[in-house]
């Protein structure tokens, strides 16, 4: 009997713990559920019935940009460049009255459609002739970038002249057999 007994108080309690677990964790997550699934479905309704977007003046806006784009866009001049672009600097710099200035580059970098070459140069002058010279070598020469400049003059320095550090990249079209 006593075997009976403890079947019996173990039947209650699995039943008891079962009927709990249903009707804490079990039936509300249902209902949770299925709340969300008739507010998924509701608004899914809703977005079927919402009145659709004029794409038009946005499609012509897009044809516009791309308009634009194609005319800001820079053909890149194929073969390795740094040689041409050192002229340039050179010749500008001499053009604007400084003699005394550092040139270099260093090494080629390939990317899949183009390349670039890092170009360091470094002069002196005067604040004024500093960017007439910057905006020269930016947009009357081959395609280069300004990654960083650096302007430094002293505070006690009454004639005005500036240190200049400019590294720039020259950016060319892939030559497969120029590469450094």
């Amino acid at each position: 009997m006593r075997i009976e007994s403890d079947i019996i108080k173990t039947v209650v309690v699995i039943a008891a713990l079962v009927g709990t677990y249903a009707g804490v964790v079990f039936w509300p997550s249902q209902k949770q559920n299925q709340a969300l699934a008739d507010e998924i479905l509701n608004k899914q309704t809703e977005l079927e019935q919402a009145p659709r977007p004029n794409l038009e003046p946005v499609r012509g806006e897009i044809a516009s940009l791309r308009a634009e784009l194609r005319e800001r866009s820079v053909v890149l001049p194929k073969g390795n460049l740094h040689d041409r672009v050192l002229h340039h600097v050179s010749d500008t710099l001499i053009q604007r009255g400084v003699t005394l200035y550092e040139t270099s580059y260093r090494q080629t970098k390939a990317f899949k459609r183009f390349s670039m070459t890092p170009i360091d140069v470094r002069f002196e002058t005067d604040f004024v002739n500093a960017f007439e010279i910057i905006k020269q070598i930016e947009n009357a020469g081959p395609p280069v970038r300004i990654e960083r400049m650096d302007i430094v003059g002293s505070e006690g320095d009454a004639s005005g002249q500036v240190e200049v550090t400019l590294e720039l990249s020259s950016f060319f079209e892939r030559d497969q057999g120029g590469q450094r």
